[in-house]
């Protein structure tokens, strides 16, 4: 960490930025920030802070201390190092500092950093250290090349502390990417149980997510697919209906599209396109900008119905369940007792069992609220 440092150079601050969206970013960020700063080895690291000691719960190392970390943690990274040591009631805050400034009127502890460190085939710790809530600390820890026990320079100090705001901020975004990411991978999971197909897409309508139903219906169909990232109709005069509704959506000249594909063999396809916000002032006029939310539906599609998800939701047998589900579904009472092999009689006692818990009179009152059931399934399993 010689004079003329280059903190700001484009290879570290642009690795630090992209750390915050990719953690893969963190390691050229090290291997940089050690070729500019001459440092052996860097690391970030966050600690859990606790009354008497702490430890890490997560690290990225430079590309060295990467191949080395298995070394450098038998004799530095252990619960009995004089790092992880702290005094009572000790708060940790933004610091910037060093082993000797720590340790350095403490001789046991200092002499037992030094013979770790000459055993990790390290010199001296420097460190940037800051708060990030939930008693955790995060902290860039730097090494000098092995046998340098120098203490921080005053030009050494002022470095770090020009670094430690970019490092503040890389970790706040990074906590809020992070944040939203796995807010984003919920909604996902949770929509692999939602049997609408569901598109975001752009108002080129260029997709940027879909749902599992989404895909399932796409991969059903030959009346639309997704062509170079975007969706196509078969026909261009379809594609042509298709992207006047998404741009009158997007543009807030109409409220909701509707577009209905009808294929030489009677296939339907229905879609409905509406903005995921609020369109008003989203878009200068004439531009296409709003994103959009395309349901998708096959309506010729066989519907069916959760038997596990009947029994439980009406408080039915296994047998009235699977009554149930093909009654939903379309069949009669006779072509359900002759696939099961049972009486026609005896699925009549069945069903009237089945009318009497759901509260029902009639069996197209019993079909009329199983469809609007949690137990529908609007799309055939695969």
């Amino acid at each position: 960490m010689e004079g003329g440092v280059h903190l700001y150079d484009d290879r570290v601050l642009l690795d630090l930025y992209a750390a915050a969206e990719s953690e893969a970013r963190w390691t050229p960020m090290l291997d940089a920030l050690c070729s500019a700063l001459s440092v052996r080895s860097a690391v970030v690291q966050v600690v859990q802070e606790a009354a008497q000691a702490s430890w890490e719960t997560w690290t990225v190392r430079d590309t060295l201390s990467t191949a080395h970390a298995a070394r450098h943690d038998s004799y530095l990274n252990q619960p009995d190092s004089p790092r992880y040591q702290l005094p009572p009631g000790y708060v940790p805050g933004i610091e910037i500092s060093s082993d000797q400034r720590s340790f350095g009127s403490q001789s046991r502890l200092i002499d037992d950093l030094r013979r770790r460190m000459a055993h990790a085939d390290l010199g001296i710790g420097l460190w940037a250290s800051f708060p990030i809530g939930g008693d955790r600390t995060f902290t860039l820890l730097l090494h000098r090349h092995p046998g340098d026990m120098r203490d921080l320079s005053e030009a050494e100090e002022g470095d770090l502390a020009r670094l430690l705001p970019h490092l503040q901020q890389a970790v706040r975004l990074s906590a809020r990417i992070g944040a939203l990411q796995a807010r984003a991978d919920t909604l996902a999971a949770a929509s692999s149980h939602v049997q609408a197909g569901l598109l975001l897409c752009g108002a080129d309508l260029s997709i940027d997510w879909r749902n599992a139903a989404a895909v399932q219906v796409l991969a059903q169909t030959s009346l639309i697919a997704q062509v170079a990232g975007k969706l196509r109709c078969a026909r261009p005069c379809d594609s042509e209906r298709l992207r006047g509704a998404a741009h009158a959506v997007a543009t807030g000249a109409a409220r909701v599209g509707r577009v209905v594909l009808v294929g030489d063999d009677g296939a339907t396809l229905h879609l409905r396109i509406a903005p995921t916000g609020d369109t008003v002032g989203a878009s200068p006029a004439g531009t296409e900008t709003a994103p959009l939310s395309i349901l998708l539906s096959l309506p010729d599609s066989p519907t069916q119905f959760d038997v596990e998800d009947l029994a439980a939701l009406f408080d039915l047998s296994p047998a009235e369940a699977r009554l149930t589900s093909a009654l939903a579904g379309g069949a009669s009472i006779t072509e359900y007792a002759l696939a099961r092999g049972i009486a026609t009689g005896t699925a009549r006692v069945q069903l009237n069992r089945v009318l009497s818990k759901t509260g029902t009179q009639r069996q197209a009152d019993l079909v009329r609220i199983v469809h609007g059931s949690a137990a529908r399934r609007s799309l055939a399993p695969r």
